[in-house]
């Protein structure tokens, strides 16, 4: 009776309907019109209907479904259980405290009541959503998907959030109190999904729930031990909560039974949650014992396998193979004992040395054969093993912390999980790193990550598998009944394996094998790269010769011969397969698109040679493509592929492989060798870089944050010194080597020219294919080249721990003479440059001129000598001037002059190196300047805006979430004012509460020019534009009569100092104050001459630098 009358007092209140129209329409209107908030913030409120993630999995809609109504209860179960404790308290079920009922029964009625109407409300919800989700377009439907999270995720959940409020209702007196405490305690715990694991989350939001229609869940017995900690400690808290009922109760009440059923649930739901976390301390400590292991087996010496023939079959939760492998000492020195490594799950039923039964040692993954092998000696080791696949052996240099995040394999609020390796179940899923099979060297160096190690081996793999299966690897397959045989015609850093029941399709094109494999439940995928043969071959070699021309240094013979084949796109015939060569470019004969479970998680790490989800030819990419916003799956009907077809065709295969987590730009460069040293850590990533023809030298003009951070650590520290340096992070780390050796290759072209670097680096790669090369070998035909004793380079290189600074001065780009300039066909073609360039400290520096001619000779650097000053004059191929230096202290690293800063001609043409007096570059006598850098300098902001600023930190120019400039942002730029560091305040135009003052102390009264820094940026994308035409900036300038406010227009002056006037200044204290005042505040719609309405750039204010000049002496 409780239980109805409660359910009836809810449906009569409007609140209750409130949610219900919450639950049922908003939660299915969020589903498919909105999808997401970040989507929706950036694409508009109804992206939701487009977005794939939403589509691709069967289990993706219901558990939103779920999740969504898990949040929703939540509120409303904590408000109406407050306002039942009210009701009961002004008698609003006075019957009932007449009638014969206990505390547990009246207790027990209001919750199912309340628990009724909740139940209805998720059941209607869900039959909503599933309607719409049987019509919805391309999307894969499982009703017992909708069933599963009922049960697992808002039910624990209702009874979690009955329990806790209950509780604290009737704890806690106060319903205004009550209700807070709840909600802050709700949402500590939502919030605290960082903390053991998830574990103490309701909505269980970090934790995998997403089902692979291949495999299943990631980790199904992790989620239901969650779930079930909130279900017994919900039920405790029920429980418990009767206790704290102020009313009389009757002596059928059972106190004992209800303190035991309490008590008995929360056994359970502690028991769980020890369980649930003992899963995760018990990893952790295996993978630190996986650690040790692995830094114990580093120093010592290790064998080279030169041929590695695998015989792997398939088993019910496991595997079983076994190894033929020739081994090889190529160290020059004695090895006490061969080292392998392997997985510590499998186990080695046999192991024989040259047919014979051979001791061994086993720690974990590494195994130890008591054999010695002398220098040159081959021996044959077969091994047999079998077992399941222990994941925690990968990605052990991230912490446990990272290992386990699930954020990195997941879009929007899906968790999908981070499994390693699949062996054993519908799909089998192997690659190098899990050690499914022996190898002679660790995937991983801890101590060092970038000091790694690699062995070249000819690889050959049979594989058994049941009938319907297809097995994928490496290599060009055969294919029989019930087996499949791998053979390569080179050595492979390492293979990757995959069983599952695929579709495929081929497609051979210039020499290449083109396969995709998608499961069979994911048939729609194939339809999306189906397309006529012609349309195959016109996407193909166009991303394919776009990749090399951006990420290989092509030598001139090459080009030509790929670009004959780029420009024959999609014709059928007349493909030239000799045309691409493994030095450098695509290095194998087969490109494999292989699906893979959801669930399975690679990480990006900055030392590693490729992108995670490349393995040596193959692309992994995630079972229906689950984490892409969007996808086409369908094609257009065959007689409508056009060119325009065959060209969106194209772009949108581009769009996967040429950006994101499937970007195949890294298995072009740098798969063909390894350089090795003992003296020179992660020397392979320097001399791999050598042939990437990329310039990220006009990259970091435009954004100097990119190279920021390594210019301020390399100021006073050596790369040597990073490796050891606990202090840098794998990212940074990456990004110091990444620009140390863009330095290293400038310093070599200036001495050598371009063109035999690259020359010398293609032709040792081709001598060398598919091999492990020591940095000597490559250093002694460096010298016979060109007779530089490069190990010596590299040693000074590694070990400098200084950056130079290059000051410039009187940068002018001027007009050719039209007779110079080849006539009017090339006006504007060309230009001539001059500028003044001064080392003021100890080491050296290049100075970086890109497209420059001296006496008609190309050029593009100059060495510049410690304390050495230069003027340098140059004809430039373009009308722009781009002067840049690798990793120097200056920010930005140089000075990029513009066409809108081109002069008319003035006097002579000449081109060359002059040396140049160091004079101009210091201060000038009786002139003061305060920079934004200066102590002079500060920001005056409104009072409000004092304690954001203190609680947001000072925003930088690349912080996206602060592009507003609704406050004062400092702003790099070369075109500011400064000597090493060039930067400003910019702000956009406001009301004048916002300024920027300039105070300085005058030596000596009299008459003073005051000038401003009339400076600009350049930023591509920005809708600010600091010298606007049509607008004015208001300068205060303060003297001995009072203030004076100028207005000044900085698109009608010319970039540089521009005078405010001439002042009568007494001695002391001055200042210049700059208001955020302007013109133009709002953007500015102007018609063009064809009458097509154009949207301007706002106007931007910038606080840059101010200079008093004595006048009058």
């Amino acid at each position: 009776m409780v239980a109805r009358y409660e359910a009836r007092l809810l449906r009569r209140s409007w609140v209750f309907l409130i949610f219900a129209v919450l639950g049922v329409v908003g939660i299915s209107c969020f589903q498919f019109l909105i999808g997401s908030v970040d989507s929706a913030m950036e694409y508009g409120l109804t992206s939701g209907q487009n977005l794939w993630y939403l589509r691709a999995l069967p289990s993706c809609i219901p558990y939103m479904n779920a999740y969504l109504f898990n949040g929703l209860q939540a509120l409303l179960i904590v408000f109406f259980v407050a306002e039942m404790e009210k009701r009961a308290r002004v008698t609003t079920m006075e019957p009932l405290w007449t009638r014969p009922c206990t505390n547990g029964e009246l207790q027990w009625g209001r919750v199912l009541g309340l628990a009724g109407m909740v139940v209805v409300l998720n059941i209607i919800s869900m039959l909503v959503t599933l309607m719409v989700h049987l019509f919805t377009p391309k999307g894969s439907v499982e009703v017992s998907m909708y069933v599963f999270y009922f049960f697992t995720l808002t039910l624990p959940g209702l009874v979690f959030f009955l329990g806790i409020s209950m509780f604290v209702v009737h704890w806690i007196k106060s319903q205004g109190l009550a209700i807070l405490l709840l909600l802050m305690l709700i949402a500590g715990m939502v919030g605290s999904t960082g903390g053991l694991h998830g574990l103490l989350d309701p909505l269980a939001r970090t934790i995998p729930a997403i089902f692979s229609v291949e495999v299943g869940s990631a980790n199904l017995g992790l989620f239901l031990l969650q779930r079930l900690v909130f279900l017994g400690l919900g039920g405790a808290l029920l429980c418990f909560s009767i206790f704290y009922v102020e009313r009389l109760t009757g002596e059928s009440e059972r106190k004992n039974i209800l303190r035991l059923a309490g008590t008995g649930l929360l056994v359970i739901a502690v028991f769980a949650g020890v369980s649930y976390e003992g899963y995760f301390v018990k990893g952790g400590k295996q993978r630190e014992a996986f650690r040790q292991v692995y830094v114990r087996s580093e120093d010592k010496v290790k064998v080279h396998i030169l041929e590695h023939d695998i015989h792997f079959k398939e088993k019910v939760k496991g595997m079983e193979a076994s190894s033929r492998m020739e081994i090889c000492n190529k160290t020059g020195k004695e090895i006490p004992s061969i080292i392998l490594y392997l997985n510590p799950s499998l186990t080695i039923s046999r192991l024989t040395c040259e047919g014979q039964e051979t001791r061994y040692s086993r720690d974990e993954q590494v195994v130890e054969i008591n054999r010695v092998i002398q220098p040159g000696d081959t021996l044959v080791i077969e091994m047999e093993y079998e077992g399941g696949i222990n994941e925690r052996v990968c990605y052990l240099d991230l912490s446990d912390k990272e290992f386990y995040d699930t954020e990195a394999n997941g879009v929007g609020i899906f968790r999908f999980g981070n499994r390693q390796a699949f062996v054993g179940e519908e799909v089998t899923l192997l690659q190098p790193e899990c050690l499914w099979y022996p190898q002679s060297v660790a995937p991983i160096h801890l101590s060092s990550l970038f000091d790694r190690q690699v062995d070249f081996t000819r690889y050959s793999l049979t594989v058994e598998n049941a009938a319907g299966r297809m097995a994928v690897s490496q290599g060009e397959p055969e294919r029989l009944e019930g087996k499949t045989f791998f053979r390569h015609d080179h050595a492979l850093q390492g293979i990757s394996l995959s069983i599952a029941e695929f579709d495929n399709r081929s497609i051979e094109v210039d020499g290449t094998q083109y396969d995709i494999f998608f499961y069979k439940s994911s048939d729609f995928l194939l339809q999306a790269f189906e397309a006529p043969e012609k349309a195959f071959k016109f996407m193909i070699r166009d991303i394919k010769y776009m990749t090399e021309s951006t990420v290989c240094q092509m030598d001139e013979d090459y080009k030509q011969k790929a670009n004959a084949v780029w420009r024959k796109r999609g014709e059928i015939e007349g493909e030239d397969p000799e045309a691409y060569s493994p030095s450098g470019r695509y290095p194998y004969k087969w490109f494999i698109v292989m699906e893979t479970p959801v669930s399975y998680s690679r990480r990006y790490r900055g030392w590693a040679q490729n992108e995670e989800y490349l393995q040596a030819g193959i692309v992994f990419m995630q079972e229906r493509m689950a984490s892409a916003f969007y996808f086409e799956s369908t094609p257009p009907p065959v007689e409508e592929w056009d060119f325009v077809a065959m060209n969106n065709f194209k772009g949108d295969i581009a769009m996967i492989f040429k950006s994101g987590k499937y970007k195949i730009a890294p298995m072009f460069v740098g798969n063909t060798f390894f350089m090795s040293s003992e003296e020179f850590p992660a020397i392979q990533e320097v001399i791999k870089m050598f042939g990437m023809p990329v310039d990220k030298l006009p990259a970091a003009m435009q954004a100097p944050e990119r190279v920021r951070d390594v210019a301020a650590y390399l100021k006073d520290h050596s790369l040597m010194q990073a490796f050891t340096d606990e202090g840098v992070s794998p990212e940074l780390l990456g990004e110091i080597i990444e620009w140390k050796t863009i330095e290293l290759k400038e310093y070599l072209k200036h001495e050598l020219s371009e063109e035999k670097l690259y020359g010398f680096y293609n032709r040792f790669l081709q001598e060398h294919l598919f091999e492990t090369v020591d940095i000597d070998l490559f250093c002694e035909e460096f010298m016979k080249e060109f007779g530089m004793d490069l190990k010596e380079r590299l040693r000074t290189w590694y070990t400098r721990d200084h950056l130079p600074v290059l000051l410039l001065e009187d940068v002018v780009l001027t007009e050719l003479p039209e007779e110079e300039d080849g006539g009017e066909e090339r006006r504007s073609k060309s230009a001539y440059g001059r500028f003044k360039v001064y080392n003021p400290g100890d080491v050296e520096g290049v100075l970086v001129v890109s497209a420059a001619r001296i006496k008609g000779e190309k050029v593009r650097s100059f060495l510049i000598q410690g304390h050495e000053c230069k003027e340098i004059r140059v004809k430039m191929d373009y009308r722009g001037l781009m002067i840049t230096s690798p990793l120097v202290q200056n920010i930005p690293s140089g000075r990029w002059v513009l066409t809108d800063e081109i002069r008319p001609f003035e006097g002579d043409t000449l081109t060359g190196v002059f040396p140049a007096d160091s004079t101009v570059f210091l201060p000038r006598p009786g002139e003061i300047i305060v920079n934004n850098r200066d102590k002079g300098f500060k920001l005056v902001e409104p009072q409000g805006e004092k304690l954001f600023t203190l609680l947001r930190g000072e925003p930088k120019s690349w912080d996206k979430a602060r592009q507003n400039y609704e406050r004062w942002v400092e702003m790099v730029d070369n075109r500011f004012y400064g000597t090493v560091v060039h930067d400003a305040y910019c702000k956009s135009v406001g009301e004048g509460k916002y300024k920027a003052e300039w105070t300085t102390q005058i030596p000596e009264a009299g008459e003073y020019e005051v000038y401003f820094y009339n400076g600009d940026f350049f930023k591509m994308g920005m809708l600010f534009q600091a010298r606007k035409k049509g607008t004015c900036i208001y300068y205060t300038v303060y003297d001995s009569s009072g203030r004076h406010e100028i207005r000044v227009e900085p698109a009608e002056e010319s970039m540089g100092w521009v005078s405010l006037g001439k002042y009568y200044l007494e001695k002391g204290e001055t200042k210049v104050v700059l208001d955020d005042r302007g013109s133009g505040s709002e953007e500015v719609d102007e018609k063009s001459e064809g009458g097509m309405r154009m949207m301007q750039n706002k106007q931007m204010i910038v606080a840059d630098a101010v200079k008093w000049v004595r006048r009058g002496r």
